[in-house]
């Protein structure tokens, strides 16, 4: 049987200790995952629709969170998915300038096909998202981990940083070794100052973030050569001011994993200690 673990995590920041643990979930056995996202130039509604895609016929929808982020506000957001009012969240994570919310909409999801959202409330919204995980009958036995939080990522000297190194980093548990698939999403990214790399296990697997997705936001689903034991993804920035909010780690096997101990989920930032005072300006 898969097993589900849900738990916050204790997390150290270095320089911006008012971060937000994560929220951190473990499903195992016969699972996959799928994440969709739309993108948006700032807004403080986003009205659009989000596509589910490639659940076989006779799975099982396990969970589904549809995810947003806001610049410069931690009010409360209400939302509407599919056919159902999900109601009103405040940041499940926030820091600094960055806020990140989640709405649990498991029981919205069908099966394939398109759902529409309505959120309102916002000041800058970026991107919407939706991760989906199911369980096949059949299916190969892997390990599928979500963390959302909210994290500033910029580069030293930008938008009144103090001078450092800047690389947040992520640290979370597999089983065994193997070909994996890494999600992630950022917020207010954008081509004006590039250079970014996304980086598994000191590896660079991606970059630059860029706003692949559209204006100023990005999706990427990469592979990834995954290890067992502790993996470390991490997110740089050369230049630009920009937040990141989701990971989804698809791992292979299946096993009983632990909760982590501190050191193997923690989240590090050098050189923003004065990144809060400034705000953003986007166009």
């Amino acid at each position: 049987m898969p097993l589900v673990r849900l738990c916050a995590i204790w997390v150290m920041l270095v320089c911006l200790p008012a971060f937000s643990a994560p929220l951190y979930q473990v499903y195992t056995g016969a699972v996959s995952a799928m994440v969709s996202a739309e993108a948006f130039p700032g807004v403080s509604d986003a009205k659009g629709a989000l596509k589910v895609t490639g659940i076989p016929t006779g799975a099982t929808i396990k969970a589904a969170y549809l995810y947003t982020s806001d610049w410069f506000s931690t009010a409360p957001l209400q939302a509407s998915f599919g056919s159902k009012d999900v109601g009103g969240a405040a940041p499940a994570s926030t820091d600094g300038q960055f806020s990140s919310y989640r709405w649990d909409v498991t029981d919205a999801i069908n099966g394939n096909g398109s759902y529409d959202f309505d959120l309102s409330g916002g000041s800058q919204i970026y991107s919407v998202g939706l991760a989906v995980v199911y369980s096949t009958p059949g299916h190969p036995d892997r390990t599928i981990t979500l963390m959302d939080f909210s994290k500033e990522v910029s580069a030293p000297n930008n938008y009144g940083a103090t001078a450092g190194t800047p690389e947040m980093n992520l640290h979370v548990n597999s089983p065994y070794d193997g070909a994996g698939t890494l999600w992630l999403m950022t917020n207010a990214d954008d081509p004006e100052s590039t250079g970014e790399g996304i980086y598994f296990n000191a590896a660079q697997v991606g970059g630059p973030i860029d706003g692949n997705l559209g204006p100023h936001s990005s999706l990427f689903r990469l592979p990834v050569q995954v290890r067992s034991g502790e993996n470390r993804m991490s997110l740089t920035s050369q230049g630009d001011w920009y937040g990141w909010s989701l990971a989804i780690l698809d791992a292979p096997g299946a096993a009983d994993i632990p909760t982590p101990e501190p050191a193997s989920f923690t989240l590090a930032l050098v050189g923003l200690v004065a990144l809060a005072l400034y705000r953003r300006r986007r166009s």
